[in-house]
């Protein structure tokens, strides 16, 4: 380690390995701070999701949500839950390692599984209820009909009043046992209505049946009045279990509810515990990486300035006095440069001459290349605006003609929708006569053509809506075929505009024509060009000339080279730490002649052609730095 190569190759080396070790470590934290910041994520969700279980638990009770969405949010926090303490990688969580967070996490499992078995037993108990709601819904009908039917019966055979309203009142009852039953689900209605309801109607049944003394109901002797109420018990049995299974299922899902609306608090209040928890061990985790990088923060420094001390301190001074020895030789240098400067006079006068041509030339191909391309561009525009307004013209006739045929098959079509609408209007007048007689009869009938006469009311009242919408159908459409007649007037006046298109496009055909003949002008601006450029083509070879007079002072700068590949040897001693000269080859040869060309290939711009106006050699005066000759490999 005497060298300078392996001082600073042991200084990188502890370098890299302090860089690798924190970068190591980083990495590592900054992994464990991802997966802490999904454990407090799902942890924080958690609660969220004990609130989610409970409004759709009571939404499911009410029949406004499925199940599969409470079934999902269940099995989400358990799997969840889960996770946090035993590790999930499908969910990215690592297993708590922390005592305090598992103890809490195990305080939460039991409270979870009895929140679980109230959240199943609402499940369970939806399920039924939905079922038989299902079929209350889907059957209140059928049991309606065969009452319906048991009142005609009774009506045809004369039986007494209070015994068919009665009969009557039964589908009533019907349709407010199906209304109750959705409201006891809503919790609008209580089980003691629904069930009062549902013993009215039995009895009822029962009395029509066998008679009854309370409700002044005689035994029938009917057979067949009595086969069609047996039928109708018999569904209504069916009816009646459903009902009960309503109302049993009702009765648990409101004791889950309570449950699971008493003890969600609970499960909310740990869940905030356990997401406290979780965020202390991670801050914890976050203070240590910050002592950490502190504390390599602090071994760089002090590497630094140890480096400075043992190894930079010493290499300066050394380079201080080396670098004071090669400015001496190149103090000699500049002497030689100024004979180089006094060709290069002449030089820059016939590269000043030839920079004037080349800016004339510049200028008159700008010049060339701006028409050119102002020539080319216009007449390809107006070209394709030629061909475009004619395909528009020709295709605008067209579009005109479909126009004109178009509206002469709406005015065929309108004709027609009018001997339509005369037919509908003759209909509703048929329809507004039979609906008059109707109501005739139905007065002639008395009390029980009452139903009848209403609607016979109501199909006269839409005899007389249909008869008044035809009237503004009919007015709707002669406004129709006034417009349609306009439409076809102005369509003609669009044909003859479109004429006067086609003639615009003949004049721009003339003005192409212009434009080719400024396109022959532009040529013969081209060839003045070509002569401007001969003429800058000598000048270049006269600078080339005076160019071969400065390699010949270049020369005089051989000698310094020697002086300073001794300077040099003596730096290269300091880096690889072996003695010797150095090689010819090490260091570019300024005393080669250079071979010039007789012709530049390219011009001088225009910025260096100012900088060589009145132009006069100046030594460079630059100190030679000691990065630019040491290799430092």
């Amino acid at each position: 380690m005497k060298t300078l190569k392996g001082k600073f190759l042991a200084l990188f080396i502890f370098f890299i390995a302090v860089n690798i070790l924190a970068g190591v470590f980083v990495i590592n934290t900054i992994s464990k701070q991802k997966a802490d910041a999904v454990v407090i994520n799902l942890a924080g969700k958690q609660r969220m999701l004990s609130q989610k279980m409970t409004k759709e638990a009571f939404a499911m009770s009410q029949g406004i949500e499925k199940e599969d969405a409470l079934k999902g949010t269940m099995e989400l926090f358990e799997r969840t839950l889960v996770g946090l303490l035993n590790g999930d990688s499908g969910l990215g969580l690592p297993p708590t390692r922390n005592i305090q967070v598992v103890a809490q996490l195990n305080k939460i499992t039991p409270l979870w599984k009895d929140f679980k078995k109230n959240l199943d037993a609402i499940k369970g108990s939806a399920n039924e209820r939905s079922q038989a709601l299902a079929f209350i819904s889907g059957h209140d009908a059928e049991l309606m009909g065969k009452m319906n039917e048991s009142v005609e019966m009774m009506e045809k055979a004369g039986l007494p009043s209070q015994v068919i309203n009665l009969a009557g009142r039964q589908r009533m009852l019907i349709q407010k046992l199906s209304k109750e039953s959705s409201l006891l689900c809503q919790g609008n209605v209580s089980e003691e209505t629904l069930l009062k309801t549902s013993d009215l109607f039995g009895k009822t049944l029962d009395g029509l049946i066998q008679g009854d003394k309370d409700l002044g109901l005689a035994a029938l002797d009917d057979k067949n009045i009595l086969a069609k109420l047996k039928e109708t018990e018999k569904l209504w049995k069916q009816f009646l279990e459903n009902i009960r299974l309503v109302v049993k299922g009702s009765g648990e899902i409101n004791q889950a509810l309570s449950y699971v609306q008493a003890n969600n608090l609970a499960l909310l209040t740990d869940s905030n515990l356990t997401v406290g928890m979780f965020e202390d061990e991670s801050r914890g985790k976050v203070e240590r990486l910050q002592a950490i990088q502190w504390i390599v923060v602090l071994i760089m420094v002090l590497s630094v300035l140890m480096g400075w001390v043992f190894i930079v301190s010493p290499l300066v001074k050394l380079l201080t006095q080396t670098v004071q020895d090669m400015t001496e030789g190149a103090t000699q240098v500049s002497s030689a440069s100024e004979q180089v400067s006094q060709s290069s006079q002449s030089l820059a006068e016939g590269a000043n001459d030839q920079a004037a041509s080349l800016e004339e030339t510049s200028s008159s191909l700008e010049e060339m290349a701006a028409m050119t391309n102002k020539t080319s561009e216009g007449a390809a525009f107006a070209n394709s605006l030629a061909q475009e307004c004619r395909q528009g013209a020709e295709e605008g006739m067209k579009a005109m003609e479909q126009t004109i045929a178009s509206m002469g098959k709406i005015n065929d079509s309108t004709g027609q929708m009018g001997k339509i609408i005369k037919t509908i209007e003759e209909i509703a007048f048929q329809t507004n006569l039979l609906a008059l007689n109707a109501a005739v009869e139905a007065a002639r009938a008395g009390e029980a053509g009452k139903g009848f006469a209403v609607v016979a009311e109501e199909v006269r009242n839409l005899a007389q809506r249909s008869a008044t919408a035809a009237k503004d159908t009919s007015t709707l459409i002669a406004e129709s075929i006034a417009r349609a007649e306009e439409g076809k007037k102005i369509a003609e006046t669009a044909g003859s505009s479109l004429t006067k298109v086609l003639e615009e496009i003949q004049k721009v055909a003339e003005h192409l024509k212009q434009i080719t003949m400024s396109a022959r002008e532009q040529s013969d601006g081209v060839t003045q060009v070509s002569k401007a450029v001969t003429a800058m083509d000598r000048v270049t070879q006269q600078n080339a000339a005076t160019a071969e007079e400065s390699a010949a002072a270049s020369e005089e700068l051989s000698a310094q080279a020697a002086h300073l590949k001794e300077v040099v040897n003596r730096i290269l001693n300091l880096v690889t730490g072996e003695e010797g000269s150095l090689e010819a080859d090490r260091i570019p040869s300024v005393a080669r002649k250079p071979v010039l060309a007789r012709k530049f290939q390219r011009p001088l711009p225009q910025a260096a052609r100012k900088k060589t106006n009145g132009f006069k050699a100046i030594p460079p005066k630059r100190e030679v730095r000691p990065d630019e000759v040491i290799p430092m490999d």
